[in-house]
């Protein structure tokens, strides 16, 4: 069985591989948004102090390494941003099932 090309589905006009985003799409939690952000600064710490310890430095400073201690945090903060998201959209579903 062969298909014809108007039997197909249209491609997007984005280019190739590109799909654009539903219009009913919500952004994301502030939560996981400050997560994000707290997580890139605590791995661009740990770059840093890799990199230092690399290059000789023995005695990096204190706050440095404070500072890396953001990454896991910043996870931790992203994670339960996203879980509390996810978990109030599965409740306005239901909702909405059953109103």
């Amino acid at each position: 069985m062969t298909t014809s090309p108007d039997d197909r589905p249209a491609r997007p006009t984005g280019g190739p591989g590109t799909v654009r985003r539903p219009a009913d799409r919500r952004r994301s939690s502030a939560a996981a948004r400050v997560g994000m952000l707290v997580f890139a600064v605590g791995v661009l710490a740990i770059v840093a102090d890799v990199v230092l310890f690399a290059t000789g430095s023995r005695n990096l400073p204190l706050w440095l390494n404070l500072v890396a201690m953001l990454a896991p945090v910043g996870l931790a903060i992203g994670l339960v941003g996203v879980y509390l998201e996810n978990r109030g959209a599965a409740a306005r579903r239901a909702a909405g099932r059953a109103g």
